[in-house]
């Protein structure tokens, strides 16, 4: 009838009732439908028919290819959603997956089956859009659109929502392996995001893990709010109304009020009652009630009867606290449970902050009752009996006590145990990242590699991955296969050509880093002068001994570039060539001898060679300028000669009491740096002639010097085996190149300038980032550094402070880097201004804002450094900030204002918000931007809701002084402070109480800054230190020294990759951390160990974006196995017997992997015997242990494992001689306290 809503009728109760009986097992809907049809054989042949129908169809879980109605919509479009595929489907409706153009997106789109679409039902289907589109919230599926279409089956209903990747909640805490701290965490996000709805209105009555989605990054999301109800009659909204006795929900996880469909007493504890079932079963692995596969009455008798199995006894690892709150929120009676889902929430909280929680077990008063009630007649007529008892019972119920008190100890001991070890794992982790650090500040690379490889590799992150960086930070380009002595680069830089300790000359393709050809010079000495020319493809290389005056040394060759055939040679010189250069033309070539002269070559007009100069002592180099005007040359003597190739006069002269060894040209020319034997380097003026020395210098000898391309700074390279980076004019180091295992002998420079090529003993050109040292320095500030902020591409950071300290009346500055290059773009001085006490870039435009004492905020363009709005206050500012979509403005003024404006216009849209009569300090945006944390000078936080000005809360006393730093945590649940009484406080955003006890440090903390990931705190103290700490349980990973003293600025790049900071030292620095692709390959070597392990790791890892994972494959197979390491850990396996199958099977790969590193290698050879032994791989045990050469055949762990493996093949003639040779070995009395070997021999059957 017109105006009658069909759910009323007995149409719409058949549905109702059909859809419901989809939720059983098929074999139990016939039951379900006799309790809920009751005698009403209409009703009942209805549903029937439904069914029927249903079954005809191929069933809605059948796939598409069963169900004409999904199948109907593939590639078909309904609205502006194309459907893609079938990806879900329920009683209601069928889900696919969808794209829509614009904005270009995939959605999950939710249609209305066809055969279900009348008017009732479609005002259920929408009612369940209105209720998602009032539910904004991170953990719950967004709705991107809804409404009815005309299609060809005619008018459809849809839903598009946001299209949820990840697993099942259940699925999620299994795959990762989650214990029980990890499980409360994550089911506090479900609980926050279940409150959110109830906030709302909103009762869901269907939370199963399975309506739960865990995305790859930890964020869960709660699905399927299609059954869901609306309480809030102002709400005008109800989602499938339930008649009395109709079931809704899946039976396993529903209240009892629920299940006896009592729709009158539904309310937020239904929920509740859910949620304490699906963290029960998340907890114990078991339901407290299993009625999954049971009748529908059945179902209600074992609910209505019995009380759930207590947590303590299913899983009595769990806490007792904890149990007490699972219990209290799964009471069958919902007046006993806990109010709301945020009482839940609280007491988990309580639980995780080791205090003490609200839930307590039911009293025996309690349990006594309900037993009563259930059991009125037996309790009467046991009465009597009961009374005769009392003492026994008593007693009994003293023993269950004492017994349950030592259970619950003993579970105490155990996790205090577990605890204590887990701190103490992580106590080792964070010392052997300080000792690290300590022996890198030392350039101790050994014993900081040492450190590293012992750190727990689960526990490794950022600080693991920089640390390393620092430690080699070289990409092995070329193995020489000798030591390198000498070094040059082709002028197109395709090819680089080495000179070999084994007196032989190799040419490389850089790009295929292929071997192009070699030429063997004709003794065993070494190739002490190597040079390219230009152009006309030659190159020039001598030969020599280490030491003048040895008489070994030979001609100049002259080598062709293209294939190393021999082309021509130069003699005259009566000692070593130790250098070599060609002209700019190539034409003429230039030599430096141990002879003492230096000597001019003509290789196209023939003529005898000339001496253009004599020092008086040996030559050590020779050096054309860039450009071929000047040439130099220097010696052992302590002289410079500079000459004009114009005509070869001496122009300049230089000297110096030093033994020099090494030099260069600046690229204009105008400039050389030197290099001296005892590590000294030294600035010389080619037109003053005047000299200076590097305030820094190397431990040992300098082999080779080259100024960078710009010219500002000059590389150097010793044989204390670093690369020094010396930023001019003072020659202070900015930066060293630490991974070479011998001295360094050659350097040259390509890519423009941005790659550093080495040559060294070690054998290796290493190729080096000018942009990964692991810390860079860019170019400081004449006063303290406030602030840095990065720009949204990562590709400018930003760095501000007060005026020059040496310019009375100056005004303050912006410095823009171009962290590509390392230089400053531009210089913005802000007229006027004394001070800049913070800037931000907006987040989505090349804008920044700065606050400072007179000028007020200012946004200025970072393109061009014009001002395009200013923001003018009555006071000094303190901090002026962006919200997340680069709209909104917010300042903080002396003035006690806190202030919003129109970042366009510059309009004020907020009134002032001031809290008594505290002074704000700094401010910080919600990510979602609808709320502002701000810190306040005495010790003062608040929380305020950013689109009404609306205080939320404020808090004064966990801070004494002052309060400095202030951000938010990624997800926006979190938010640190940090301040002037030395503490961190971790906060909840929500509320904003205390997560935990003040974190207190040894000096004030000024700035504070999430990682992208939430993974890491970054934290700036007074002291100069960078503090790192992990953002579980707030514990210190380590502390970064660099700065001289107070870092005042932090911040995270926008990959997560570098941190910057800026500090009052004046120093802008750059901290990286490596690429997602780095630090995953270093977690998982630090795991596996070995290559095809680790890529099987990356190609299965959700976590890599597909060019992160091809980086990351590059990064595993460019690594080189540490075949000390495999061999270690492959012996350690192979000495205890009793192990797994898989762990010998993974001990003979590692074996294998290290004898191929190390090819022939007598003991490596033992190990993978031993290991092969292990896996009774006995042939190949005896192969591999026979096959040890003489080096090991005195080696007892051999023979006992000879012995062993004789036996096992039967072979007891070999048995008896290899134990008659280890009865040798052992007489000697060598063995004796090896208490590996002795363990070995206890394996060894008795002589008996």
């Amino acid at each position: 009838m017109p105006g009658t809503d069909e759910s009323d009728t007995g149409l719409g109760r058949a549905r109702d009732l059909f859809l419901a009986a989809l939720q059983q097992p098929e074999g139990e809907r016939a039951a379900f439908l006799d309790v809920e049809c009751a005698g009403d054989g209409v009703l009942r042949s209805e549903v029937d028919s439904l069914l029927a129908s249903y079954n005809r169809a191929g069933g809605f879980l059948e796939g598409s290819a069963g169900d004409p109605a999904a199948a109907f919509w593939i590639g078909r479009s309904v609205g502006e959603y194309e459907i893609l595929a079938l990806i879900g489907r329920g009683g209601m409706g069928l889900v696919f997956e969808a794209r829509q153009e614009r904005p270009r997106r995939t959605v999950a789109l939710k249609l209305l089956r066809p055969e279900l679409a009348d008017e009732g039902m479609r005002r259920r289907f929408e009612g369940e859009a209105e209720l998602l589109g009032m539910l904004k919230h991170e953990g719950i599926a967004r709705i991107f659109g809804a409404g009815t279409v005309e299609t060809e089956l005619g008018p459809q209903s849809y839903l598009a929502m946001e299209r949820i990747e990840g697993k099942a909640l259940r699925d999620f805490v299994e795959s990762e392996g989650l214990g029980v701290v990890a499980i409360v965490r994550l089911f506090l996000r479900v609980c926050a995001a279940v409150q959110h709805a109830h906030d709302r209105g909103v009762i869901h009555r269907d939370l199963k893990p399975g309506n739960v989605l865990v995305e790859d990054s930890g964020q869960p999301k709660v699905l399927d709010f299609g059954v869901a109800r609306a309480v809030n009659a102002d709400l005008e909204v109800e989602s499938r109304r339930t008649e009395a006795g109709q079931l809704v929900g899946t039976m396993a996880y529903m209240s009892p009020e629920q299940l006896r469909g009592e729709s009158d007493k539904l309310s937020v504890q239904t929920d509740v009652y859910s949620l304490g079932v699906i963290l029960y079963q998340l907890l114990a692995g078991v339901l407290p009630l299993d009625v999954r596969g049971k009748s529908f009455p059945e179902a209600i008798r074992i609910l209505g009867d019995r009380d759930p199995i207590p947590l303590a006894e299913t899983a009595p690892e769990v806490a007792p606290d904890l149990a007490a709150v699972v219990g209290k929120a799964i009471e069958r009676e919902p007046e006993r449970r806990y109010e709301s889902v945020a009482q839940l929430a609280e007491d988990l909280r309580r639980f995780l902050s080791d205090e003490p929680v609200h839930a307590r077990p039911p009293s025996m008063l309690y349990q006594f009752r309900l037993f009563a009630r259930r059991n009125r007649v037996l309790v009467g007529g046991v009465l009597g009996i009961f009374l005769t008892l009392v003492a026994g019972v008593v007693l009994t119920i003293s023993g269950q006590m004492r017994e349950r008190a030592l259970r619950r100890e003993a579970q105490g001991l155990q996790r205090s145990a577990e605890e204590a070890l887990e701190r103490s794992r992580f106590e080792a982790y964070a010392a052997n990242l300080a000792a690290a650090e300590g022996s890198l500040m030392a350039l101790d690379v050994v014993n900081a590699r040492m450190s590293l490889e012992q750190a727990e590799p689960r526990l490794r992150g950022w600080e693991w991955t920089h640390l390393r960086l620092r430690l080699d930070q070289s990409d092995p380009l070329l193995e020489n296969g000798t030591g390198i002595e000498s070094m040059a680069l082709t002028r197109d830089a395709t090819a680089v050509v080495t000179g070999g300790t084994d007196c032989s000359v190799r040419a490389f393709d850089l790009a295929t880093r292929e071997l192009l050809w070699t030429a063997d010079l004709g003794q065993n000495f070494t190739v002490r002068g190597l040079a390219v020319a230009p152009t006309g493809g030659l190159v020039a290389a001598a030969r020599g001994s280490w030491y003048a005056g040895r008489g070994g040394y030979g001609p100049i060759k002259l080598l062709s570039l293209a294939d190393g055939n021999e082309v021509g040679e130069l003699t005259g010189h009566r000692d070593v060539v130790q250098a070599l250069s060609f002209s700019h033309s190539g034409t003429m070539l230039v030599s430096g001898s141990s002879d003492r002269t230096v000597r001019l070559w003509d290789l196209e007009g023939g003529r005898e060679p000339r001496v253009l100069a004599e020092h008086g002592s040996d030559v050590s180099d020779v050096r054309f300028s860039d450009d071929g005007r000047w040439l130099a040359s220097c010696g052992w003597d302590g002289r410079v000669f500079i000459f004009d190739s114009a005509d070869w006069r001496v122009v300049q002269r230089f000297e110096l009491d030093e033994r020099l060894t090494c030099l260069a040209f600046s690229p204009d020319g105008e400039e050389l740096a030197a290099g001296t034997w005892d590590g000294r380097l030294l600035l010389l003026d080619r037109r003053t002639g005047s000299s200076s020395y590097f305030e820094d210098r190397h431990h040992k000898s300098v082999k080779a010097v080259r100024f960078t391309a710009d010219g500002r700074s000059v590389l150097s390279a010793g044989w204390d085996k670093l690369i020094q980076i010396h930023r001019l004019p003072r020659g202070t180091t900015d930066g060293v190149f630490l991974g070479a295992t011998d001295p360094v002998t050659s350097l040259a420079i390509e890519d423009g300038g941005r790659r550093v090529l080495s040559g060294g003993l070690d054998g290796w050109v290493r190729g080096w980032r000018m942009e990964t040292q692991g810390v860079r320095k860019l170019e400081p500030h004449d006063a303290w550094v406030y602030a840095v902020s990065a720009s949204a591409d990562g590709r400018t950071l930003a760095s501000a402070g007060p005026a020059a300290k040496d310019t009375p009346g100056g005004s303050a500055y912006v410095k823009l880097h171009d962290l590509d290059s390392g230089e400053v773009r531009r210089r913005i001085t802000v007229q006027g201004e004394s001070t800049i006490w913070s800037l931000e870039f907006a987040p989505d435009a090349d804008v920044f804002v700065t606050a400072g004492t007179r000028t007020g905020a200012i946004v200025w363009d970072a393109g061009t450094g014009e001002e395009l709005l200013r923001l003018a206050h009555g006071d000094a500012l303190r901090c002026a900030t962006f919200d997340p979509a680069g709209k909104r403005i917010a300042t903080t003024c002396h003035d006690l204002g806190v202030r919003v404006f129109d970042a366009k216009t510059g309009a004020l849209l907020l009134l002032p918000m001031v809290w008594d009569r505290w002074r704000p300090y700094a401010a910080c945006f919600s990510p979602d931007g609808t709320r502002l944390a701000v810190t306040y000078y005495g010790g003062a936080v608040a929380l305020w809701d950013a689109t009404d000005g609306s205080l939320l809360a404020g808090r004064v006393g966990q801070h004494r002084l002052d309060v400095y730093g202030v951000d938010f945590s990624p997800d926006g649940r979190v938010l640190v402070t940090s301040g002037r009484d030395h503490r961190i406080q971790p906060w909840s955003a929500a509320r904003l109480l205390p997560l935990c006890a003040p974190i207190e440090t040894s000096s004030s903390v000024l700035g504070v800054a999430f990682s992208p990931d939430g993974e890491r705190l970054a934290v700036g103290d007074e002291a100069g230190l960078l503090r790192l700490f992990e953002t579980r349980g707030w514990r210190q990973t380590i502390a970064l020294h660099g700065h001289r003293s107070g870092i005042h600025g932090v911040e995270y790049g926008p990959t997560g990759r570098l941190l910057f900071t800026g500090g009052a030292d004046g120093e802008v620095r750059v901290w990286d951390g490596g690429s997602a692709a780095e630090r995953e390959v270093d977690r998982l070597f630090g795991k596996l160990q070995l290559t095809d392990d680790v890529l099987a790791a990356i190609a299965s890892d959700p976590r890599l974006g597909e060019e992160e994972r091809a980086r990351a494959v590059e990064l595993a197979k460019a690594r080189r196995l540490d075949a000390e390491e495999l061999a270690s850990r492959a012996w350690r396996v192979a000495l205890n017997p009793g192990l797994s199958p898989e762990d010998y099977a993974v001990a003979v790969r590692q074996a294998s992997a290290a004898l191929r590193e190390r090819a022939g290698g007598d003991a490596m050879r033992v190990v993978l015997g031993a290991a092969l032994y292990r896996a009774e791989r006995f042939q190949e045990a005896r192969a591999e242990l026979e096959g040890a050469g003489a080096e090991a055949r005195d080696n007892p762990f051999r023979c006992a494992f000879l012995t062993l493996t004789s036996i096992a093949l039967g072979d007891h003639a070999a048995a008896d001689r290899e134990a008659a040779h280890l009865r040798e070995l052992l007489d000697s009395g060598a063995w004796d306290s090896d208490a590996g070997l002795l363990k070995l021999l206890e394996e060894l059957p008795s002589e008996e």
